[in-house]
């Protein structure tokens, strides 16, 4: 990025960047894959750089009288674990009651693991500081998205509606959607693979 005058930033190199972060790539693998054992999927997480980037934000307490800082990372490990135990109990409860033949044709295990994951990632396009987080995003688009161009092209004009409210109305689950689904490997495709199939072969 390069600021020429009167404010106006260039980015010469945001096309592809731009192509990428509304375009879905089924060839890629990515969390949002329902294809794959939910163990699998699991592992992946764990190892995942976009899970481990997590310890860089903190899960914000106001007047906490501890000096103990919860971080993303050890929030969602939390979350995780009761998510985990509470599709136990569910699951118990509702096979007893034999609300769903679902109950009856899959495991326990199928089933919490599902919540466990979810308490992985629910927290992973959560921006730092939380709500403050995305109202500062959202702050920061409205107030400086026209004054950037792509060459000699404003940006605004290249955007389609969506895509501008998008980014003007920020939202830290619909990001978390946005990574597992489009771009969760941050672009380290092949390293990614070779990950994939290490676990296949276990």
């Amino acid at each position: 990025m390069s600021e020429e005058n009167d404010g106006v930033y260039s980015f010469p190199n945001l096309e592809i960047h731009l192509k990428e972060l509304w375009t879905c790539h089924p060839e890629t693998p990515c969390f949002a894959s329902c294809s794959r054992p939910t163990s699998f999927i699991h592992k992946t997480i764990i190892c995942s750089t976009l899970f481990r980037r997590l310890q860089d934000k903190a899960q914000v307490f106001p007047l906490d009288d501890d000096d103990y800082i919860r971080t993303r990372l050890t929030h969602s490990l939390e979350v995780s674990a009761i998510g985990k135990k509470l599709g136990e109990y569910v699951f118990k409860k509702l096979k007893k009651e034999k609300r769903d033949l679902w109950f009856e044709t899959h495991t326990e295990k199928e089933f919490s693991d599902v919540l466990l994951c979810a308490g992985l990632v629910h927290d992973i396009g959560n921006p730092p500081f939380g709500h403050f987080g995305e109202y500062a995003i959202r702050e920061w688009f409205q107030t400086n998205l026209s004054h950037l161009y792509l060459g000699k092209e404003q940006i605004t004009n290249i955007l389609s509606e969506w895509q501008l409210q998008d980014l003007y109305s920020f939202e830290g689950n619909a990001q978390s959607l946005r990574i597992l689904s489009k771009t969760p490997y941050l672009g380290k495709k092949t390293a990614l693979i070779s990950h994939m199939k290490f676990w296949e072969q276990l």
